[in-house]
């Protein structure tokens, strides 16, 4: 299921590690506006992300953020840079912001990153998990009636095993990219194709996302009866 990722601006062997980092710690996922954002916890930020400003120390109610994210929070004013501090932040009273990253061409550029003390605190709207295949990521977003993305909701419209010559697939939606990617090396061709042990799972492509200029056009939109293996 391999793709190469041409947009990585680190070693094959740091993009490697840091999609290890984000599959081996927990994620969460919000919303603002209907764009995803995306929360890592973990106490210590190894060495190969380097930051671009500040620290990438972090204490309680800290905060670091990927390259890309806080170019887009910068762009819309809602920060400055390290030494800033947001209020009624998805769940925290108050976090201060103390680093930003260097860009890595990785999805590390689309995270916050947060101490496991304060992801606790945080709220949560999807389960989202990962595959990593060495430098690239396979995305998934477990979808149900309460989680549905704004973005997305007139086009996920439903996921019930669909039974085909006495054989159960499991519907799958794709991301707008992540799509252009699996038909362009010959994953699969249309809507309506299946594809067998998808990581474990007998699915039928039921969707094609339309582009949301997020990152959830990378994802794989599946239910909680899919389990990755």
């Amino acid at each position: 299921m391999e793709n190469q990722n041409t947009n990585i601006s680190v070693s094959i062997e740091t993009a490697s590690n840091i999609n290890t980092l984000i599959t081996t710690n927990p994620t969460k996922i919000n919303f603002a506006e209907g764009n995803p954002k995306l929360f890592l916890g973990l106490d210590t930020l190894p060495d190969y992300l380097k930051s671009s400003e500040g620290t990438i120390s972090l204490g309680n109610d800290e905060m670091v953020i990927g390259y890309s994210e806080a170019m887009m929070m910068k762009n819309e004013n809602l920060i400055k840079g390290p030494g800033d501090s947001l209020d009624n932040f998805f769940g925290l009273s108050t976090v201060k912001i103390v680093g930003i990253l260097e860009a890595t061409g990785t999805l590390a550029d689309n995270y916050h990153f947060v101490n496991n003390t304060t992801l606790a605190k945080m709220t949560n709207t999807a389960t989202i998990k990962y595959v990593a295949e060495k430098e690239i990521l396979k995305n998934f977003y477990f979808t149900t009636a309460s989680n549905t993305p704004e973005k997305l909701k007139a086009s996920l419209s439903g996921f019930n095993p669909i039974k085909l010559e006495k054989k159960d697939y499991l519907p799958v939606y794709i991301g707008a990219s992540e799509a252009k990617m699996m038909t362009e090396n010959k994953l699969f061709n249309k809507i309506g194709d299946t594809i067998e042990n998808f990581f474990g799972n007998n699915v039928i492509i039921v969707g094609i996302l339309p582009e949301t200029k997020t990152i959830l056009d990378e994802f794989h939109f599946v239910s909680e009866q899919f389990w990755l293996k």
